[in-house]
């Protein structure tokens, strides 16, 4: 009975960098920390087609901050204090208005959570 399982980190992913405050492709062998949390009724930036290069900008989180759901802004925050650097949350490090890039991402939830 040996230790931890290795999961292979998905491919083409993208993370919340907490302390440039970005959204950014995830640094090969960098750790991080996944949310799961229920998404909350009504409108609620996420990241798609119009958005990502703005929100690829380091900094850009923190003015769109207030429109995200409280759950993410308090991971934002933990993550940080925690001394972590990066934060997976499907809203923004999955393109939402592509349905083939959304679907690839879906297929690779377990190595997500698992490699997280």
């Amino acid at each position: 009975m040996g230790g931890k399982r290795h999961i292979a980190k998905p491919e083409r992913f993208w993370a919340i960098d907490v302390k440039r405050k970005c959204v950014c492709a995830l640094p090969p062998a960098s750790r991080y920390i996944t949310l799961n949390y229920c998404w909350t009724r009504g409108e609620t930036l996420k990241l798609i087609k119009a958005n990502a290069v703005g929100l690829l900008r380091t900094g850009s989180l923190e003015k769109v901050m207030q429109e995200l759901p409280r759950t993410i802004q308090d991971a934002i925050e933990f993550v940080f204090d925690f001394g972590e650097a990066y934060l997976w949350v499907d809203a923004l490090c999955i393109l939402q208005d592509c349905n083939d890039e959304k679907q690839f991402q879906l297929s690779q939830m377990d190595r997500v959570y698992g490699s997280a």
